[in-house]
């Protein structure tokens, strides 16, 4: 749900139901879904404005653990895009351009995988892809 509410610019929702998937999946042991949680959380934070500090901490966290986890259920593209907003907002440019580097890597990646021209042409419409690789 925070995703699609981030996707509507609802960022109270997309707050409170970022904050209460994340501490569902941390509870279960879902790590990657953890990762998406924090991630979306941030990101709703950093759009609503002055709250950059918290955010940043949430962003960092998301990173930590998907360092340590390695891949992840979801969209590891769309989670780096969301950290590095969050990141070039609070001012950590050059963390940020890392951080899509990563994100540029993975989605040219599974790009080179992919054959099939009608799974190309999907996989290019997604929001984080075309933001990442141009369509």
């Amino acid at each position: 749900r925070a995703g699609a509410h981030l996707r509507q610019n609802h960022l109270r929702e997309a707050t409170a139901d970022a904050s209460e998937g994340t501490a569902v999946a941390r509870a279960a042991t879902l790590t990657g879904y953890e990762i998406q949680g924090l991630a979306r959380h941030a990101l709703a934070l950093s759009r609503a404005g002055n709250r950059n500090a918290e955010a940043g901490g949430l962003v960092h966290r998301a990173l930590q653990l998907l360092d340590r986890q390695g891949y992840l259920e979801g969209s590891e593209e769309e989670v780096l895009v969301a950290c590095a907003e969050v990141l070039r907002v609070g001012g950590a440019e050059d963390r940020a351009r890392s951080v899509l580097d990563r994100a540029r890597a993975s989605a040219r990646r599974k790009l080179d995988g992919l054959v099939d021209q009608t799974w190309r042409t999907a996989y290019l419409a997604l929001p984080e892809i075309h933001k990442l690789l141009g369509g």
